[in-house]
């Protein structure tokens, strides 16, 4: 299964770039999904990260799934 998603490590630099702005508009006319992380939330929140990385993968039936054994219920 094709997922056509990007995953992208930013730094500040990146903040405000008009040149990232262009290169995501430009692949999403193509069929792709950007998704950009802070290279600080990797470090600091990688938890985090990868589950939004799981979500964009992930339909929803798989992502209860997911949330349910990574997080069971008492």
């Amino acid at each position: 299964m094709a997922h056509h998603l990007i995953i992208e490590a930013d730094g500040s630099q990146h903040s405000e770039s008009t040149t990232d702005v262009t290169r995501t508009a430009w692949l999403e006319t193509r069929g792709w999904r950007v998704l950009r992380f802070w290279n600080n939330d990797i470090m600091t929140n990688a938890d985090g990260v990868a589950d939004a990385i799981l979500m964009a993968l992930s339909d929803r039936k798989t992502l209860t799934r997911l949330a349910a054994a990574r997080h069971p219920l008492p």
